[in-house]
């Protein structure tokens, strides 16, 4: 098996590589605008890759274009959710290229859809208790319509296999209750994928959090090594030890989800880039889980597509794969020109650390960037259970504390005096 994939990558450098006679090998990024897409969209640059970005904005963010790479991506404008994309889907009996929305896209090799959100509404709900809420159909089309138009127009452009961006295991057994709209949007495009592209060129990445460049870097390095630490470890195991004593165990997905150990963003693009490139199949991950339940307790099944679940499976890929990529450049470009190809996909992406920008000092549109790379933007909604928390906190410390006794007493005394 490692030698099918070492072989795989030494096809794989030798195709990219940026030198006169190599082909060009060109990748729609669908969110090349986003926290991972603009990362994904350097690293394949660098790669020497022929890059189209897909998003909303049409132009990736004014404090990350500064870079040489934003030259060489081809920045498209497209709303799949509210434009008309498509008249059928991929199964109707006229859907052909010509039903594409964006001509300008162009005969692409691959596509990546990082397209995806889990804000809460932005408003206050009075039928909320704690006033947080989250719109089922909205998450639904955000999530599953979105991605499942880009699955059609990445078949239609040529794309022969897709990478999609969705959860880990213990990600969604934690939200498969409490934001079912979420879930099922990603479930229904991973479904569109593998209807169009097979689940063997279908390959989901399943990261829990991730973290890193100028968002949470220092805390994600600090909560990583807590949650690996032999204490957090052996206090993980007493409990899964002691649920298994029942004769029906139930597993706490929210305590797995919040011990689950975070991923460096560099990490994921090199593992979604990879894929993108071919280099992944399935018979290099584990077999995917399932036992998955919808709100009325019947089974939901995922495709078996090539599932990348989680942080420590993308890093032994990324690890793996930054290895043989050595070796393979080592052997195959000696005797070629000069040029550092994929060198950010092997270093980390160290260049990534920085947003993107120059290297140079004072640069005015970083001034403009929002903190922690927008990671707070549209999350004002979890403020609002707040005060109602607080309010229980205080009345639950006043009966510690026997606040409410001495409250009591001096009530009862005043009485007796008078």
């Amino acid at each position: 098996m490692r030698i099918r994939l070492w072989f795989r990558f030494l096809s794989i450098v030798l195709a990219t590589t940026p030198v006169p006679f190599a082909f060009s090998y060109r990748v729609a990024v669908f969110g090349g605008t986003g926290y991972i897409g603009r990362r994904v969209c350097q690293t394949l640059c660098d790669a020497g890759c022929d890059v189209v970005s897909v998003s909303r904005s049409g132009r990736p963010p004014s404090y990350f274009a500064s870079g040489a790479w934003v030259e060489k991506v081809k920045w498209l404008h497209a709303d799949l959710l509210h434009d008309n994309a498509f008249g059928g889907g991929i199964n109707d009996p006229g859907f052909s290229g010509d039903d594409l929305l964006l001509p300008d896209l162009g005969k692409i090799d691959a596509a990546i859809s990082l397209v995806g959100n889990v804000r809460p509404n932005p408003e206050w709900a009075s039928s909320s208790f704690f006033g947080l809420s989250f719109d089922d159909d909205r998450l639904f089309r955000e999530n599953g319509l979105t991605n499942e138009r880009a699955c059609w127009l990445s078949k239609a452009a040529g794309a022969g296999r897709f990478i999609f961006v969705s959860v880990s295991y213990e990600t969604a057994k934690a939200l498969e209750g409490p934001i079912p709209g979420y879930l099922e949007g990603k479930r229904v495009a991973e479904h569109a994928a593998a209807l169009a592209f097979g689940e063997d060129r279908t390959v989901v990445i399943g990261p829990s959090l991730v973290y890193g460049g100028k968002r949470f870097l220092s805390a994600g390095d600090t909560w990583r090594k807590i949650v690996e630490s032999s204490p957090v470890r052996v206090w993980l195991a007493t409990q899964d030890f002691f649920r298994n004593l029942s004769s029906a165990p139930v597993q706490d997905w929210l305590e797995k989800l919040i011990f689950s150990p975070p991923v460096k963003v560099d990490t994921v693009a090199m593992v979604i880039c990879t894929a993108a490139l071919g280099g992944i199949e399935k018979e290099v991950v584990p077999p995917r889980r399932q036992e998955f339940y919808n709100t009325d307790g019947k089974p939901v099944y995922y495709d078996d597509v090539v599932f990348i679940d989680g942080t420590h499976e993308i890093e032994r890929l990324a690890n793996q794969c930054s290895t043989i990529r050595k070796q393979a450049r080592s052997e195959a470009t000696a005797s070629l020109i000069e040029v550092d190809c994929m060198e950010s996909v092997q270093n980390g992406n160290a260049d990534l650390s920085k947003g993107g920008l120059s290297s140079e000092e004072g640069d005015e549109s970083d001034l403009l960037e929002p903190p922690f790379e927008g990671a707070l933007i549209g999350l004002k909604p979890y403020l609002y259970p707040l005060p109602v928390i607080a309010t229980f906190l205080s009345i639950f410390a006043a009966i510690v504390t026997g606040q409410f006794d001495t409250l009591n007493q001096q009530y009862y005394d005043k009485s007796v005096s008078m």
